[in-house]
């Protein structure tokens, strides 16, 4: 269980760096150009960061209680939660600004 958590800890540390690198850059290339909302790289990247908040919390749980690891600083772990939990954030303020629109019918910021 221990060489279990600390992989998926890993890869899910890998993942959320590379996906944070592409959201932070806003790369321009449409990867699905025919798609019906066609996104950039940076959108879809930060779209799945957001879905990987709960996944990414899980794996750092799994790995502070099966890891048996000791550090000085275990917040550092939470490290890559971090910019999983800030995109979740940022889209879930978008949806509820739109609502908020849609619902008042004004020009909202």
């Amino acid at each position: 269980m221990r060489a279990a958590s600390r992989g998926l800890y890993a890869l899910g540390t890998l993942a959320a760096a590379v996906l944070t690198v592409l959201a932070l850059l806003r790369a321009p290339w449409v990867p699905f150009p025919d798609a019906m909302l066609p996104m950039t790289l940076g959108e879809l990247a930060a779209a799945w960061l957001a879905a990987g908040t709960l996944p990414m919390a899980l794996a750092v749980r799994l790995l502070r209680r099966h890891g048996g690891l000791r550090l000085r600083r275990p917040a550092l772990l939470w490290l890559p939660v971090l910019p999983c939990a800030l995109c979740a954030l940022y889209i879930s303020a978008v949806l509820v600004i739109a609502l908020a629109k849609s619902v008042l019918h004004t020009t909202l910021p």
